[in-house]
């Protein structure tokens, strides 16, 4: 059963949509195109310069990683020596 809609019950529902409403000093206190074009400019170079960083991170890592992996070769080749002495020594 529907619920007969009152006067006061509309009253009351265009009162709280009034209330919901932006007034001009809340429209005036949003942030303009001006700001946004800035906080963009801003976003982009911390953007940009994360990605300089990055870049430069990368790089140290590639360097430390092929160093790594010389040190790893040399050090598996002495381990084949060794087994090959002490294999040669067995027989």
């Amino acid at each position: 059963m529907k619920k007969k809609l009152t006067l006061e019950d509309l009253a009351a529902m265009v009162q709280r949509g009034f209330e919901d409403t932006a007034t001009k000093a809340d429209l005036e206190q949003m942030a303009t195109k001006d700001d946004l074009v800035a906080l963009e400019a801003r976003v982009m170079g911390a953007i940009e310069e994360l990605a300089t960083k990055l870049s430069a991170y990368m790089t140290v890592v590639r360097e430390d990683y092929q160093r790594i992996q010389g040190r790893v070769a040399a050090l598996e080749e002495q381990v084949a020596e060794l087994q090959g002495r002490r294999h040669r020594r067995a027989v």
